[in-house]
């Protein structure tokens, strides 16, 4: 992707500030249908810019500005259209201010009822971006509005992230230009992202969603989807698929009426007798499972989502609590809900501080000369180390000093890892430290020396320890977890 403030230069004029006689919506509709997909997209942002004229984007200007996008075929066109929308339908600040200054101005005992209304109503309007009236329009007017959308956000994102990185020096020659164009696109991306993520949220409420079991009788795309969208732990095998279906073990995922074929979010279980300490007895070649009406746990060991464009709408906290009150309905036999998660970040904290810390003697119950130790050994071998394959002290010591990570590093008040802070958000508790079992793959050892965590969803206490979590950041840990403290 070329430099932004290179492509936002090279922009024409007409493109890069509202024309100022904006074309009707006859002329709108006359170029949206005559084929030309560098104006239709373009043409439509600014015209819809204006507030008192975006109600009236047409139905087919409304799909036209779809398929322009969709037709662009390099990153170049579809980073303009993003940057374009997100700054020429944003809010019309003079028109916020104006509509503001005269809402303060109202007096309730001398204007009419009519004039209130008529002012506050423009007021609203006025703080509605015009991108948002846009959305709409395709969300009512495209009939897969929601798949688009969603796709877009996902470009958003990305588009995001790309501009957000520091540029070398080859590519800073012009830094102060290119720095002063580069935040106020990123501001006006984020602005358009949080408006975006804000509506996802309410559009993929739990009213619209819809909870179905996975199984190997759905359709092929489906089960594409699932193979595809594992994140957790890589299905390799059509055999592997059959396996994390079948017998003892069950896959659910989130499907919304808008977007039917795909699966948005899902998680697999196995059923168990008792709360797996690795993964093996789950995927590897020691895979067990109970029979259903016998197993006493269920185990959640792997949660994805299949579109990035939803990043940070929570469909994952949903997800877990309505599975578990499913099998629960299903199976009472089943008492222990709980995950056999990873540590994602525990090795890489390692290398950056962990390891200070060790030799420091700032690890709880690890004196000096031990920590020591183990940080030589740890970066000797370049962090590429399984714990269980370590001397009983060495193991113990790299435990205690990934139930400090867990516990003890915080960022922003919360659990620096993500997938702990995802689960005890949700009301889990840290209730076991696995260091002698874990993941054993080369993966899990490279990522957090094979250690993994079993957070338990006691289901008549998560309300509870959610809102102690998020109004104090206290973090309720079981006896397994306490002991590595």
């Amino acid at each position: 992707m070329r430099c932004l403030s290179r492509l936002l230069r090279n922009l024409p004029q007409h493109h890069r500030s509202l024309s100022t006689t904006p074309l009707s919506a006859e002329d709108l509709l006359l170029r949206a249908t005559n084929g030309d997909i560098s104006y239709t997209a373009r043409d439509l942002i600014q015209a819809g810019s204006r507030s008192d004229r975006a109600s009236l984007i047409p139905h087919t200007a409304t799909q036209a500005v779809c398929d322009a996008y969709r037709a662009y075929d390099n990153d170049h066109q579809r980073t303009e259209f993003l940057v374009t929308l997100a700054r020429d339908m944003n809010l019309n600040h003079d028109a916020t201010t104006e509509a503001i200054s005269k809402a303060s101005q109202l007096n309730t005992t001398k204007d009419t009822p009519e004039r209130i209304r008529r002012v506050t109503t423009h007021l609203r309007k006025t703080l509605t971006p015009a991108y948002e009236t846009l959305f709409s329009r395709m969300l009512a007017q495209v009939p897969d509005g929601m798949e688009f959308l969603v796709d877009l956000r996902a470009d958003l994102l990305r588009n995001i992230r790309h501009l957000s990185k520091p540029k070398n020096k080859e590519q800073d020659k012009d830094q102060d230009q290119d720095k002063e164009i580069t935040i106020e696109t990123i501001r006006y991306l984020k602005d358009l992202d949080a408006n975006l993520k804000q509506n996802m949220t309410e559009w993929f409420s739990m009213s619209f969603l819809r909870l179905e079991r996975v199984t190997m009788d759905m359709p092929g795309h489906v089960l594409d989807k699932i193979v595809q969208g594992e994140k957790v732990h890589p299905i390799e095998s059509f055999d592997s698929l059959r396996q994390r279906l079948g017998d003892g073990r069950r896959c659910y995922a989130f499907f919304h009426p808008s977007l039917p074929r795909i699966p948005l979010a899902f998680v697999h279980v196995a059923l168990l007798s008792g709360i797996a300490d690795r993964m093996d007895v789950i995927t590897g070649d020691d895979a067990s499972s109970a029979h259903e009406n016998k197993a006493d746990s269920a185990i959640f060991y792997s949660i994805s989502s299949t579109q990035a464009g939803l990043s940070g709408v929570d469909l994952g906290n949903f997800l877990i609590k309505n599975v578990a009150k499913d099998i629960q309905k299903e199976l009472p036999n089943v008492c222990h809900y709980s995950t056999l998660s990873p540590v994602p970040g525990l090795t890489e904290w390692m290398k950056r501080r962990g390891v200070q810390l060790l030799r420091e003697g700032n690890i709880s119950n690890v004196d000096t000369t031990a920590g020591q130790r183990v940080a030589n050994l740890l970066e000797e071998k370049k962090h590429n180390v399984r714990a269980r394959d370590l001397d009983v002290e060495d193991r113990t010591i790299v435990g205690q000093a990934a139930a400090h990570y867990l516990y003890n590093e915080k960022l922003r008040g919360r659990i620096m890892c993500p997938v702990g802070n995802f689960h005890v958000r949700n009301g889990a508790e840290a209730w076991r430290l696995n260091v002698h079992g874990g993941d054993h793959t080369e993966r899990g050892a490279l990522s957090s020396y094979g250690i993994m965590v079993n957070y338990k969803y006691n289901l008549d206490q998560v309300e509870e320890n959610n809102e102690r979590y998020v109004l104090s950041g206290d973090v309720k840990i079981g006896d397994g977890f306490d002991e590595w403290l």
